[in-house]
């Protein structure tokens, strides 16, 4: 066998390089954790809500549960009904929706996930596997929801399922109960 030249050597390493960085591109793309994991999953949520967009806001939730949020939107009068009677309470129970005033968004800081071990396919005794999951973790986080009248910043811890390849919100609790609602600054 022939010995390479600096050239034909030079041309290999750039065709490896090549190969090397789509491969990377590739596996970015359908295994990226920065926009599939749980923390991506808890952020999609709240640009959902805050786009009032029902099919992605549907879509954070597992399958089975799909059909309950879609018959909560029909009892309520339809999408736009849904977002506008449930908004605030989506993330604090009897927070209602006019008391932020106008313009109300929802911001999510500070994510960080932590997995769970199943132990016989359970997470503190919720069938985890029965629901087709095969994982568990906690996203902790700051959500801030903001109007023209008030804002309320909490911590929420939101408990994410893993069915097949994708995330989905299972739960989300504040953990604290204290209504911390400081005044916006109206201009």
């Amino acid at each position: 066998m022939k010995a390479l030249s600096k050239r034909n050597k030079k041309i290999l390493a750039g065709g490896v390089l090549v190969l090397l960085a789509a491969a990377l591109a590739l596996l970015l793309t359908f295994c990226n954790p920065f926009t599939s994991g749980p923390t991506a999953l808890v952020k999609r949520y709240v640009a959902a809500l805050n786009e009032r967009n029902f099919d992605d806001f549907c879509g954070c939730f597992p399958p089975f549960m799909q059909q309950q949020v879609k018959n909560l939107a029909a009892n309520a009068g339809g999408e736009e009904a849904f977002f506008e009677q449930n908004y605030a309470a989506v993330f604090r129970e009897g927070a209602p929706y006019d008391s932020f005033g106008d313009s109300v968004t929802v911001s999510v800081s500070g994510a960080t996930a932590e997995r769970h071990e199943l132990t016989d396919g359970a997470y503190n005794g919720v069938d985890v596997a029965g629901m087709g999951g095969s994982a568990v973790a906690t996203v902790t986080c700051t959500m801030t929801t903001k109007g023209s009248l008030r804002s309320l910043s909490e911590q929420a811890n939101v408990l994410c399922i893993k069915i097949g390849s994708r995330w989905y919100l299972l739960a989300m609790t504040a953990n604290n109960s204290a209504d911390t609602a400081t005044p916006t600054d109206v201009q």
